[in-house]
């Protein structure tokens, strides 16, 4: 005749904190890791700048709106707002392609989160309502995958 096993023993507070730490760091690790092996976004180009010549032009043009608060600059020329550049047609490309390829990493990232807090949400009940040497297995588990 076998003795029947003893009952799990429940984990202690100082236990859960720990292992509820432990998941959360391996969860924001995969997370780091997942967004580092997304496609980098192309980079956008500064935006022009106007040179002085240019600003003064465009104020004898007409084309520069005085500020109301003209008293806070030291130099006129800078009391002034000028219109924006015009894109050219590589900048606007770049801006679309960027654009495109983050809306691209933010699906992907959400899909991943998605899938990744299901899992983390399940540990975390696990821990909270299962024993020490089960939990630790869970950790394991969850950190190899």
């Amino acid at each position: 005749m076998t003795k029947p096993s003893a009952p799990a023993k429940p984990m202690t507070v100082t236990q859960i904190t720990y292992a509820v730490k432990r998941v959360t760091e391996i969860r924001d690790a995969k997370i780091k890791n997942f967004i580092s092996a997304l496609p980098p976004l192309p980079k956008l180009p500064e935006p022009r700048k106007y040179s002085d010549d240019e600003k003064q032009q465009m104020i004898r043009e007409g084309k520069a709106t005085l500020r109301d608060d003209v008293h806070r600059y030291s130099a006129l020329i800078n009391a002034f707002d000028y219109p924006q550049p015009k894109e050219t047609s590589e900048e606007k490309r770049l801006r679309i392609q960027h654009k495109v390829q983050k809306e691209i990493n933010d699906k992907k990232l959400a899909e991943y989160d998605a899938k990744l807090r299901v899992e983390y949400q399940s540990l975390l009940d696990q821990i909270h309502l299962g024993d020490a040497p089960s939990a630790l297995s869970l950790i394991e588990a969850f950190a190899a995958k």
